[in-house]
């Protein structure tokens, strides 16, 4: 009897490991098991996308502020100035493609504008630069009529720009940017072209909405061509009639009238050479 017992016992003890792989696991100690394997998993995923932050970096949004001016600080940074709301663009933080790309002013809390000397907004100036990679949009000269492009970048120059930003133009007063390119229209541009460009408008496009169209100087080459053939045309016409009338004046006339018709040949003569100056300009201007 002893015997069959201890034979029943180890029986059943090597069914007993046959008999756990039957029963279904403990279903909470599984997914325990993969939820953590998974966390795990995700982790090292995530150490591997992020990128490693300088000990020293301070970041506003996605930019690095680390460089940014100690003089605009107070008038940027902690004044929000420096919020995309504020400089214009519609993202929850700011970033590198709102500041240097879709921000038509991002530098307007400078507390300086462009001088003669050294001062917080070229320091302003040189850390956005750095922070868009040197990608800083200028003033287009296409923009602007081909025949005052030269003088309005002078006068950029004269006002404290040292190189034709978008952000240096904004900064200066709106009113001597209007006079001086203004002023470089009226002298360097024909009469007629002045009235198709206006500077406010060109200096408001810019600043606002962060560009401005480009200046139809297509129209502008069609009217000096336009000129130029009314320079040629019309004298050779007066010239034409002036010939015609001499020919019926001396057909007309006697030999005794002779002299008196001289004159008046004389003076058609007189006439034509004056309309062939005056006309001209007329016409073209």
């Amino acid at each position: 009897m002893p015997k069959r017992r201890a034979t029943l016992i180890l029986l059943l003890t090597s069914l007993l490991p046959l008999l756990a792989a039957c029963l279904p696991p403990n279903s909470d100690a599984h997914d325990a098991t993969a939820k953590r394997r998974l966390m795990a998993e995700a982790e090292v995923d995530a150490d591997a996308r992020l990128s490693p932050r300088a000990p020293n970096q301070t970041m506003y949004g996605d930019v690095d502020i680390s460089a940014f001016p100690s003089c605009a600080a107070a008038s940027c940074i902690k004044s929000e100035q420096f919020s995309p709301s504020r400089i214009g663009c519609n993202s929850a933080k700011l970033t590198t493609d709102c500041l240097c790309h879709k921000a038509p002013t991002p530098l307007a809390c400078s507390p300086e504008a462009p001088s003669d000397e050294n001062n917080c907004w070229y320091q302003l100036e040189d850390w956005f630069s750095g922070a868009c990679d040197g990608n800083v949009t200028m003033v287009d000269p296409a923009t602007i009529p081909q025949c005052a492009q030269k003088c309005t970048f002078v006068a950029l120059s004269s006002l404290g720009c040292r190189s034709p930003t978008r952000n240096c133009l904004c900064i200066l007063g709106r009113q001597p940017v209007i006079d001086a390119v203004g002023s470089c229209v009226a002298q360097n541009c024909a009469k007629k072209m002045q009235g198709s460009f206006s500077s406010a408008s060109w200096r408001d496009d810019i600043c606002k909405t962060g560009q401005a169209g480009a200046y139809d100087q297509g129209a502008y080459d069609k009217y000096i061509k336009m000129v130029h053939d009314t320079r040629i045309a019309v004298p050779v016409v007066v010239v034409l009639v002036a010939a015609f009338l001499l020919v019926c004046v001396f057909c007309l006339v006697s030999e005794e009238d002779m002299a008196g018709s001289m004159a008046v040949g004389l003076t058609i003569l007189i006439i034509v050479l004056a309309l062939a100056i005056i006309l001209p300009v007329e016409f073209a201007l």
